[in-house]
């Protein structure tokens, strides 16, 4: 199996392409499941990932944008994190009042 971020799973995203262009029924399957088809055709989808892949020839109404929270670190880098935070946001406030 092959990354899709490697040249290996480049190619291979390439010849999903192409075969959905040719392929109507091979297309809806790969807009309804994706991981089904990536892995079948040699990539790999890690383990907890979903994969949207979306018709380039249909207009969307909106786009997405997707956020991880990332896990909370310990008591001593949490409080690190908010000083610095409390810093860039206090600047950002000095230079708007300037």
């Amino acid at each position: 199996m092959a990354k899709l971020s490697s040249a290996e799973g480049n190619r291979a995203w390439g010849r999903i392409v192409a075969r959905a262009w040719s392929d109507s029924e091979f297309k809806k399957r790969l807009l309804a499941d994706p991981e089904s088809v990536f892995e079948e055709n040699g990539i790999e989808v890690p383990e907890n990932t979903h994969i949207h892949v979306q018709d380039g020839e249909t207009p969307t109404p909106s786009a997405h944008l997707h956020l991880t929270i990332p896990p909370r670190p310990d008591d001593q880098a949490l409080e690190s994190t908010a000083a610095e935070a409390f810093i860039c946001c206090s600047d950002i406030t000095t230079a708007r009042e300037a």
